[in-house]
């Protein structure tokens, strides 16, 4: 609430409204929950506290995938971390413990996951998160490198008018990082897929899904959407499609196809 009074003490002191992104997901989840006060003094593109919560909170985000079948990685939802030992039994390694919110576990243990590989690396998760009381999942490592994104914008009525895919062909920190190498590209099956389910939520405002495909089955299994924008958003620009500038321009009533 400090940065929420902090931004309508600023906006009071403003003579024109300035646009809002989020960058990260504690940002999109702060914005989206003051939306209606942070809207008297800003302009904002993002959804609503609960539908932005369905991709942010991921217990909640992959058993929607699992209700809407969509394809992603086998996962696993452990009440607490005295479940790990037991499910570790039906995953088989290696396999992540990963957050349920991203932001919580990274501020707590500076780290966006644990891969484990062996019961020792189990061992070592379960003693870093014995007293940190954050929400996990469990979820197999899909083998392969072939990892597709794509940056979108979705308006009011849930259309997306801006798209532009990418290959992720090198990331930081290796396996689980930010792109640091892309290559553009336009994958009809994952992007049918990410639009799918954004539709389906009635989504407004920037995402960004990410997809791996799996070999064994040759399907792209979507591992996460991040409501907001993202490092890799430059690229898009840079084809043509500004996210930003055209999320910018359909809030204020501005856009049309020609200038976005």
């Amino acid at each position: 609430t400090q940065f929420i009074n902090f931004l309508l003490r600023l906006g009071r002191q403003m003579d024109k409204k300035y646009m809002i992104i989020p960058t990260y997901d504690n940002e999109a989840l702060t914005f989206s929950k003051y939306r209606d006060d942070l809207e008297q003094f800003y302009i904002l593109s993002i959804p609503s506290f609960e539908v932005i919560q369905k991709l942010v909170d991921k217990k909640r985000f992959y058993k929607l995938l699992e209700q809407m079948s969509i394809p992603h990685p086998k996962t696993f939802f452990p009440e607490d971390i005295s479940e790990l030992r037991a499910i570790t039994q039906q995953i088989g390694y290696p396999y992540i413990i990963k957050p349920a919110y991203s932001h919580l576990f990274a501020k707590e243990l500076g780290a966006k996951n644990f891969v484990i590989n062996s019961s020792q690396e189990l061992n070592q998760a379960i003693e870093k998160l014995s007293d940190k009381h954050l929400e996990v999942i469990m979820q197999e490592i899909i083998p392969g490198k072939e990892i597709y994104m794509f940056y979108t914008y979705f308006n009011r009525a849930s259309e997306p008018i801006a798209i532009c895919g990418y290959d992720k062909l090198r990331q930081y920190p290796p396996d689980f990082g930010c792109g640091s190498l892309c290559k553009s590209a336009w994958r009809s099956a994952p992007i049918d897929l990410g639009i799918q389910i954004l539709k389906a939520i009635k989504y407004r405002g920037m995402a960004e899904p990410e997809f791996k495909r799996d070999p064994r089955d040759g399907e792209y299994k979507l591992l996460e959407i991040n409501a907001r924008t993202t490092t890799e958003s430059r690229l898009p620009a840079e084809c043509g499609v500004d996210v930003e500038y055209i999320a910018y321009l359909d809030t204020v009533g501005q856009y049309t196809p020609a200038n976005g």
